[in-house]
């Protein structure tokens, strides 16, 4: 499915491993001016999980926050918070703000509902295709991956729209 301005629900998954059975971890607001986590799709964190691509310019999207609460869409008075990794120090940790950065959505023909999510503006550097993926800390970061023969595993997400 095309990406769409629907709400949805983004699962941390790999290119090479799209759908690694139950469970998995989810991009997670923690508020803005937090850095945004990953965790369980399960109570206490499911409020935090919903997310929409918004169209930008230049054929970016934006990826907006969408507070829930027990299961209904809330209003939300504080703007459009969203990804942005413009405000890091190393511009690679992914926070919450209200000033959402733009990012390059590219859909694996191959594999239903993967993206893979670039910064519009990477960090830089020869020889690596930056990415948004995630830590060991359960953290959303931008990941450098090397431009090489046999790379690492690519961070990719598993929409799931709602």
């Amino acid at each position: 499915m095309p990406i769409t301005e629907n709400i949805c629900t983004l699962r941390a998954v790999t290119v090479e491993h799209p759908d690694p059975g139950p469970g998995g971890m989810y991009a997670t607001s923690a508020g803005v001016g937090n850095p945004i986590d990953t965790a369980p799709n399960s109570p206490g964190y499911i409020d935090n999980q919903y997310w929409r691509f918004v169209h930008a310019e230049n054929a970016t999207w934006k990826i907006i926050n969408v507070p829930y609460k027990n299961g209904t869409e809330s209003v939300n008075n504080v703007g459009e918070p969203g990804f942005t990794n413009e405000n890091a120090r190393d511009h690679t940790l992914v926070t919450l703000t209200n000033t959402a950065s733009a990012y390059k959505v590219s859909e694996d023909k191959d594999k239903d509902n993967v993206v893979v999510i670039r910064p519009a503006n990477p960090p830089g550097g020869v020889g690596v295709d930056w990415v948004v993926g995630y830590s060991d800390e359960k953290k959303v970061e931008i990941v450098a991956i090397p431009v090489v023969e046999h790379p690492p595993p690519t961070p990719a997400w598993k929409v799931h729209w709602i």
